[in-house]
């Protein structure tokens, strides 16, 4: 049996002569590798011996090992030597390349196994490494877990080539996928703290590494330095915005598809196993999808993480002290089904008596607008809207809207811009007596008329505080005589007003000396000027603001009132068409309607096409199936028409100032 030897050992060859060869002054040792002559050293014999140290030559690079045999030769003569060496080389290089590129796969583990030795060795920059073996044996090399050796590409001799894979599992380390497996609801509108991981902004940066390694410290990281992590994203794309696209950015070798709806993309892991990060673009339109996968390899098949892209916005509820806040679940649901969160951040309620107080005009008597209003109102105008809009705490800036509550809303108009003065007709005895107060059936002298202006007349005037009327006075028209020149004022008790849907009926009732000249057959003039307030209004919207009446039971209540907060943020974001997402036209609604009955432009679905292609007047319609119709009557929609929603969806949200 060969002895297992190293090379460049010395062995030494002895021969020593028993008998014959007495002239013999030589000695030649053949050496045969493998059964083929190699070597044949000699050395002089002395008194019949001789000794001869042989360095045993290296392994060739292509060889595991080889083995010695000999023979000795005097004078012709070969005697057989029983030793044989099996020669094994004292080091091994060993080259890893990776499987997915053939390049050097660096910090790759690797056990050298000979009996009863089992070395771990690592790979460096070049991948490779060598290996010095213990004993004179056969050498195993074997992957550490999860590295595996997939294919020797030269699996003997000094120099080994191996191609390997490590198996980790990758995983994403930021954001966390959910627990519960559902999708991460992506506030796409919202500014972030955290590159997009707090589930605001529509750019993520995402990271990844390998399963465990964030726990791990970096020399105990199952991911090395260079490993690579396959990227897959597939893009819903459900909505039919189309600028900026949902996308990948900062990765290696991005592709996708003509259609855009599915990138693939290589990052590869930092020092030390250090994840690796990328962006991922989700664009800005709700109810958009993407289906984030992950893997070790290029079918991306060891995590998935989902998005879905929502928009929130949120609003400062301001009312008076005393009235119920009203049930906001109903624009709250409807505005989900365009991909909008709607979340109240704080309530704000005011009183007649806070200070500073509130403009004159503002507090008034609730009977005398309304049969549904009792005790003391307010009314908020363009006229003092400002005041009120000031209790605004606006912590959500760009995305923050501010829904104040009032129980009435009648413009009072600045200055005396709604001021309007009117004249009687000459007033003799045998005039017709007026109806005083109005809408009873008592008749007095005096002068009953409707006051001909846009809105109505009330017994006090919002703009100020105020009567609803001002410097009512009579005189006579006598040129001559003893009534000429002569002239009164109305005390308020002698002034009745009545406002009703379609008409401001003003009534005055002449005093008792205006009587008498009367009755001494003067003639008389009444003139008084009237303040009048346009309106009702259930709701309007200025940018961010929005300015929302009370709704009683008869008038459709809570629904009635939310009805009227979705349709002025409709327009605030942008509704009916004041603004065109890429990827939709105008033509794309074909509803829309400008005017026509109402201010601005507004949205007409379920009206007959008839009707819509006509030029007449669109309002007090009961069949409109959409919140942006320009009316707001008791059984009005909460939510957006299959016109609208697709306009709502696609917009821009990052700002509705």
């Amino acid at each position: 049996m060969a002895t297992d030897i190293f090379e460049k050992s010395v062995i030494n060859f002895r021969g020593r002569i028993t008998s014959g060869h007495k002239k013999a002054t030589r000695a030649t040792f053949k050496v045969f590798k493998n059964g083929a002559a190699f070597a044949a050293p000699s050395a002089p014999l002395k008194d019949g011996a001789c000794e001869l140290p042989w360095t045993v030559p290296d392994v060739p690079d292509g060889d595991e090992h080889y083995t010695l045999t000999f023979k000795m030769e005097i004078e012709g003569v070969e005697y057989n030597i029983t030793d044989a060496y099996k020669v094994w080389p004292r080091w091994v290089h060993l080259a890893a390349l990776r499987v997915s590129d053939l390049k050097p796969f660096q910090r790759f583990k690797i056990h050298a196994k000979q009996p009863g030795v089992d070395d771990l060795t690592i790979t460096d920059a070049k991948g490779e490494c060598m290996v010095f073996l213990k004993k004179p044996a056969a050498l195993e090399v074997t992957a550490e877990a999860p590295g595996e050796i997939k294919e020797w590409v030269v699996a003997r001799g000094r120099k080994r080539i191996f191609k390997a894979l490590r198996k980790y599992k990758a995983a994403f380390v930021a954001p966390a996928k959910p627990a519960d497996d559902n999708a991460i609801e992506q506030r796409v509108n919202l500014t972030t703290t955290d590159r997009g991981r707090d589930k605001r902004a529509s750019l993520v940066e995402v990271k990844v590494g390998a399963d465990g390694d964030v726990t791990r410290a970096p020399d105990a990281r199952i991911g090395h330095e260079g490993d690579v992590i396959f990227v897959k994203a597939r893009f819903g794309r459900e909505s039919k915005r189309n600028m900026p696209l949902p996308s990948i950015s900062g990765a290696l070798e991005i592709a996708h598809t003509p259609d855009g709806k599915q990138y693939t993309a290589k990052v590869k892991l930092g020092a030390k196993g250090e994840p690796a990060a990328f962006k991922l673009a989700l664009g800005l339109a709700g109810g958009d999808t993407c289906e984030l996968s992950i893997g070790s390899t290029s079918a991306c098949s060891d995590a998935k993480i989902k998005f879905v892209n929502w928009r929130k916005l949120y609003y400062q509820l301001t009312l008076p002290s005393g009235l119920a806040a009203p049930d906001m679940s109903f624009i709250e649901g409807g505005l989900q089904n365009v991909k909008v969160k709607y979340k109240k951040y704080k309530t704000v309620t005011f009183a007649e008596g806070d200070a500073p107080a509130a403009p004159r005009g503002s507090w008034f008597d609730g009977p005398m607008v309304s049969g549904t209003l009792a005790g003391r109102c307010v009314n908020i105008g363009n006229h003092n809207r400002g005041f009120f809009h000031a209790k605004f705490v606006d912590t959500h800036n760009p995305v923050g809207v501010h829904v104040l509550v009032c129980h009435a809303q009648f413009d009072g108009g600045i200055g005396n811009a709604q001021r309007a003065h009117f004249k009687s007709r000459p007033i003799t005895k045998a005039s017709p007596k007026a109806k005083f107060p109005v809408g009873s059936a008592t008749v007095v002298s005096g002068w009953h008329f409707k006051a001909s202006v846009a809105g109505a007349v009330f017994e006090m005037a919002f703009q100020d505080g105020g009567t609803g009327w001002r410097n009512a006075r009579w005189k006579t028209l006598d040129a001559t005589g003893p009534n000429a020149g002569k002239s009164g004022a109305f005390a308020d008790d002698h002034v009745s007003v009545k406002w009703r849907t379609k008409a401001n009926v003003v009534s005055l009732k002449l005093p008792a000396d205006a009587v008498a000249l009367l009755d001494a057959d003067a003639t008389l003039e009444v003139s008084v000027d009237v303040y009048h307030s346009l309106g009702p209004y259930n709701g309007e919207a200025d940018n961010n603001r929005q300015l929302i009446r009370t709704r009683a039971a008869s008038e459709g209540g809570d629904k009635a009132m939310n009805g009227t907060m979705t349709h002025e943020l409709g327009h605030t974001m942008k509704q009916v068409l004041y603004n065109v997402p890429p990827g939709l036209a105008a033509g794309d609604h074909g509803r829309m309607y400008a005017g026509r009955g109402h201010s601005g432009n507004h949205c007409a679905d379920g009206l007959p096409a008839a009707l819509y292609n006509g030029a007449g007047d669109l309002g007090g319609r009961e069949d409109c199936t959409c919140v942006m119709y320009g009316e707001g009557a008791s059984a009005r929609p909460v939510a957006f028409c299959a016109r609208c929603s697709p306009f709502v969806i696609a917009e821009d949200l990052s700002d509705i100032t």
